[in-house]
């Protein structure tokens, strides 16, 4: 097993796909009962449907509602008697095509509001549960942008160097109680990536309709992953599996004695800054 989370109950944001789908499959492999929220629930059905509904409860959240949040948690710990795990996975990413459409000031307020906002409303509704029952382990979905820079594309690094300070500090401020961590992904293809895509060719599109408007596809995958072979050092890009196995080792109790730290999954990209 990769972390023993047997017993477990764990409260997944993000998990209709991508990242935090992968770590809710990844947390059931290892024993543990998932709740899995995301604003929107299509995914997270199909996921209850392929393994089970004993092993994961379906909900419907939205990160950025406060309020929400806390009764989402509140229900968890009511149903499940303990709240053990939260992943932070919600997040959301700009076109990554900016020179042509640079972040906007809605793009801020999007990025800041689901990126960071997202992140304290969700730790924050785990608290008291986590207090109460005297242990708890919270890990945080960062990026490697969070500690680098793009010209054009503002918004969502910063939003992610945010949360990432949250984390550093939020794990001082509940030790020795909860643990809280947080996982950096270098370059991910996941549904998110896709929509990156899909997204860019929107915009180039609506700037020049010559342009032809075409959906992502298994070229896209393809000519993605030879694009970071290049530049990474363990030779390709990583998949939400590789994310989800790290945020299984720090939520699992064999990291009893980690908190505050920032693992880096990127191929060793991080060591090129």
């Amino acid at each position: 097993m990769i972390a023993d989370l047997r017993g477990k109950t764990a409260l997944v944001t993000g998990a209709g796909s991508g990242i935090g789908e992968a770590v809710a499959r990844c947390f059931v492999e290892q024993g543990a009962v998932v709740v899995a929220t995301d604003v929107n629930v299509d995914g997270v059905e199909q996921l209850a449907e392929e393994l089970g509904r004993d092993a994961v409860k379906v909900v419907q959240l939205d990160v950025t509602d406060a309020t929400q949040c806390a009764q989402v948690a509140s229900e968890v710990a009511a149903s499940h008697g303990h709240l053990d795990l939260l992943v932070c996975s919600a997040g959301v990413v700009l076109a990554d095509d900016r020179e042509l459409a640079r972040d906007t000031p809605a793009d801020w307020d999007q990025c800041f509001a689901v990126n960071v906002r997202g992140v304290v409303n969700s730790c924050e509704a785990v608290m008291p549960t986590m207090k109460s029952q005297g242990q708890g382990s919270i890990v945080t979905i960062g990026s490697i942008s969070a500690h680098g820079a793009r010209a054009t594309l503002g918004a969502y690094p910063a939003s992610k160097a945010a949360a990432l300070r949250y984390t550093k500090g939020l794990a001082l401020d509940l030790s020795p109680t909860i643990r809280v961590n947080a996982v950096c992904p270098g370059a991910v293809w996941s549904g998110m990536q896709s929509r990156i895509l899909a997204e860019t060719r929107r915009v180039v599109h609506a700037l020049d309709p010559s342009v032809p408007l075409e959906e992502p596809s298994t070229d896209d995958e393809t000519a993605f992953f030879a694009s970071y072979q290049a530049i990474t050092p363990l030779g390709r890009p990583q998949r939400p599996v590789d994310v989800a196995k790290a945020v299984a080792f720090l939520a699992s109790d064999d990291a009893s004695e980690i908190t505050g730290q920032c693992l880096h999954v990127d191929g060793g990209a991080i060591i090129r800054d």
